[in-house]
């Protein structure tokens, strides 16, 4: 297995080396905003995973209203209203306490 990764990952040492050498050529205000750059790429993937999961926990508080409506629809709307914000806050709160995200 050695023999066949060793040189996927020669080409990516290559391309790492070449990208460190460049950033090293740039003058400092534009290595900065590069690394800034970076920086902000590498952070953003957390965010969008967590806000697909915030979307998907949603979208099934949504689907269990759409199921539930039959049943509960003698309920006002106000009570609804109120009720659905209570219950979406709550499963967002599941939701970062079960990813262990404060």
């Amino acid at each position: 297995m050695g023999d066949t990764l060793a040189p996927a990952l020669a080409k990516v040492a290559d391309i790492i080396s070449n990208l460190a050498d460049k950033l090293l050529e740039m003058d400092d205000g534009t290595r900065k905003v590069v690394v800034v750059m970076a920086g902000l790429a590498a952070a953003i993937a957390p965010v969008l995973i967590l806000g697909e999961k915030m979307a998907k926990g949603a979208s099934a508080i949504i689907g269990l209203g759409a199921k539930l409506a039959p049943a509960i629809g003698s309920v006002n709307l106000q009570f609804v209203a109120v009720a659905a914000p209570i219950a979406a806050a709550i499963a967002v709160g599941v939701l970062l306490y079960k990813t262990g995200i404060k």
